[in-house]
């Protein structure tokens, strides 16, 4: 027998203290919620989420309170039903059962059914499954409980039914560990009254002192029971408690900022991880530090899509395929109400777009090029092109170019270039090939479904959006081609680049809006670029499979430093990000947040590994590589690229601040240059100076 207190104990302890306190009883009961199952949100944040499903399932004439209206009018209603049960003898308790028809009814009386009463009870249950789990030790202690012969049940009060109950401890492997169960909704009596447990007396025809009860309540779990002789075990874990505390506040607070929605979504998130890593390398943590971000671009693409009206979206290579893989599992899990636009996966790239898309070849076309990539060689351009080398490069040293392989420096007045784009041999073949990349393309996109709809999006990375504007450029003069909405991860603006019947929409960065704080996305593109392309390689052109009238294929090559680069570390980048990226789908229907809340946070959480890297950070960097398959092919490295020499000596001592920023700002990555120089406070005095001068102060 415990002595008069009753004994508190956490999750790790609860095994010990229970096999001491059950010695001598029949029966140990116990709670179900926050004893049994402990919460990834709280209960009344599941009734909200509810409400939000039927405003979204009622037509806004009769939903015009929006969803903090229905919410209000069942909080009501709940009310109601337990002051019935009060008059009638019961305690105050209602049946979920009996309350969704009701509240059906009372919000829009002309078309409840029950069709939709059942669909919402499903919703509410699902949710209750996914927001729960089972607390630390609990399986384990059942486990040697029953092995010892105690006969094991639960008591909970619930307006859930006990086939609900059984249900959901099922679903968490709990539920063949149980005798029988109760709970308060089945006879309108509850555990604060006692007269649950008086109840579970007479049915299990057990006297008090033969059941020991364990809950997390001290009233209604402890102080309740005690009066009518049950021992009881109060459950009281510390970490839980400050868990809880953290979920509440965070809750809170992100109903007023939406800073806070993200750190709500990751509590809610990491909670009881099931895929992610304990152990993780430095690879892994990457991944997982980008995976949030691409999951809020998803659901800004669900959005965008629906706010547009696009009727279908194409995902371009090779970083589409990591978004539409997601697309696919988020629209599935969500459920969306109203469907979501039809995607496909288009392979292209800019190195097949842009010959196509070129009306003619002279400089007013190729400026579109030399724009991004000054440092042009004819033999370079060719590549960039698409243009056979056998037949163009005679063609170039009959117009005078000795090196072919030289820097074009000034193209607009250089000599042997103007006088190669004048050769009408170079224009006819040309056109020859251009028409027959145009032909190829265009019955590529035909397949796709690409023409003929009215309005379709398309989904990159980033960054300039080239790819979309080589397509228009190629097939504006379509009847058939649709007016393109791009959505972007981020986008750097060209205005020059616009075009009719063609818009543009960045998600994390759009330069358009000039907000200095997203263009920290800038400093570090290829991380973005490396650790979602698809493994299947650039898309070099399109060919003709099974004859004249054969289907249109695309061309594809990998390169052996990619495949060494995924072999390597981008795997463990890739199972940070899926294993992520698993634990938000089984609970994404607890997180209702759009892209845009979600972006504020993870913002923030991109512009510190970016701005300011750990040295770890810094330094794993350096062991990747990124390939460039347009406009410069070479293979790009992270390491610091300058000389200290010129740094120091190559001017006067008053210069060497100007000369050492100089440098940082030409690196790839400067801020884990920065890090990996060991200078104390380095990465916030140059973030100073680059704030600074963003904002328009000059710098000494």
């Amino acid at each position: 027998m415990f002595g008069r207190r009753p004994p508190t104990t956490d999750f790790r302890h609860l095994g010990a203290t229970l096999a001491r306190g059950a010695r001598d009883k029949r029966i140990v009961a116990f709670d179900v919620f926050d004893t049994l199952l402990a919460r990834r949100v709280e209960p009344e944040f599941v009734k909200d989420l509810v409400a939000r499903r039927l405003a979204e399932r009622l037509s806004a004439d009769r939903s015009s309170s929006g969803w903090p209206g229905l919410r209000e009018r069942r909080r009501q209603l709940e009310l109601e039903l337990g002051r019935a049960s009060e008059a009638t003898g019961g305690d105050h308790e209602f049946r979920l059962r009996e309350l969704i028809p009701r509240w059906l009814a009372g919000c829009c009386p002309d078309g409840s059914s029950p069709e939709l009463a059942a669909e919402l009870l499903a919703y509410e249950l699902e949710l209750e499954r996914r927001a729960t789990f089972p607390t630390p030790q609990v399986a384990e202690t059942l486990s040697r409980l029953a092995a010892r012969g105690h006969r094991l049940i639960f008591v909970s009060d619930t307006y859930l039914d006990i086939s609900d109950l059984w249900e959901l401890l099922s679903r968490h492997g709990l539920a063949g560990y149980f005798a029988a169960g109760y709970c308060s909704s089945s006879v309108l009596r509850t555990k604060g009254t006692g007269r649950l447990f008086q109840h579970v007396l007479a049915q299990e025809r057990v006297l008090p002192h033969e059941i020991l009860f364990v809950g997390d309540n001290p009233y209604s779990d402890v102080q309740a029971p005690r009066r009518l002789g049950i021992e009881a075990v109060l459950l009281r874990d510390a970490e839980e408690t400050r868990r809880r505390v953290r979920l509440q506040l965070l809750t809170r607070l992100s109903c007023g900022n939406p800073f806070w929605v993200g750190n709500l979504a990751r509590e809610i998130i990491e909670t009881h991880p099931v895929r992610l890593r304990r152990t993780r390398c430095p690879d892994y943590e990457l991944g997982v530090l980008l995976a949030p971000a691409f999951i809020a671009f998803v659901r800004d693409i669900i959005d965008q899509a629906r706010q547009l009206g696009l009727e279908r979206l194409f995902f371009l290579s090779r970083e589409g395929l990591t978004f539409l893989r997601l697309y696919r599992r988020l629209t599935h899990v969500l459920e969306l109400v109203d469907g979501a636009p039809a995607a496909c996966y288009l392979a292209v790239s800019r190195l097949a777009t842009f010959l196509p898309s070129l009306e003619r070849l002279e400089w007013g076309e190729l400026v579109r090029l030399w724009r991004q990539y000054p440092r042009q060689s004819l033999r370079r351009l060719l590549r960039n092109l698409s243009l056979p080398a056998e037949e163009f490069e005679p063609l170039a040293v009959r117009a005078g170019f000795q090196d072919l392989d030289a820097p074009i420096d000034t193209p607009e007045v250089h000599g042997p270039l103007q006088a190669f784009l004048a050769d009408a041999e170079v224009q006819r073949r040309f056109y020859v090939c251009r028409d027959r990349a145009r032909e190829l393309l265009g019955e590529y996109l035909a397949q796709k479904g690409f023409f003929g709809g009215r309005k379709v999006g398309i989904v990159e990375l980033g960054w300039k959006g080239s790819m979309q504007d080589n397509i228009v450029r190629a097939f504006r003069h379509r009847v058939t081609c649709p007016i393109v909405h791009g959505l972007y991860f981020a986008l750097a603006h060209v205005a020059a680049d616009d075009l009719p019947g063609s818009y543009k929409h960045g998600y994390l960065l759009d330069t358009r809006r000039g907000d200095w704080t997203e263009e920290a996305v800038l400093k570090n593109g290829p991380v973005f670029e490396m650790f979602s392309s698809a493994a299947h390689g650039g898309v070099m052109g399109y060919q003709r499979v099974g004859g004249g009238a054969g289907r249109v294929k695309p061309v594809l090559a990998a390169d052996r430093v990619e495949r060494n680069n995924l072999r390597r570390f981008a795997r463990n980048v890739f199972a940070g990000m899926e294993d992520y990226t698993c634990e938000y789908l089984e609970v994404a229907p607890l997180i209702p947040v759009s892209g845009a809340e979600l972006k504020p946070y993870v913002l923030d959480q991109l512009r510190r590994y970016i701005l300011y890297p750990t040295a770890q950070e810094a330094r794993n960097f350096l062991r990747y590589s990124h390939v460039e398959s347009f406009g410069v092919f070479q293979v790009s490295t992270y390491g610091f690229k300058g000389s200290w020499r010129r740094i120091l000596l190559g001017g006067s001592p008053l210069g060497l601040l100007r000369r050492l920023i100089q440098t940082l700002n030409e690196q790839f990555w400067p801020e884990a240059c920065v890090r990996r120089s060991r200078v104390p406070l380095g990465n916030f005095l140059y973030d100073l100076q680059q704030t600074r001068y963003a904002r328009g102060v000059a710098v000494e």
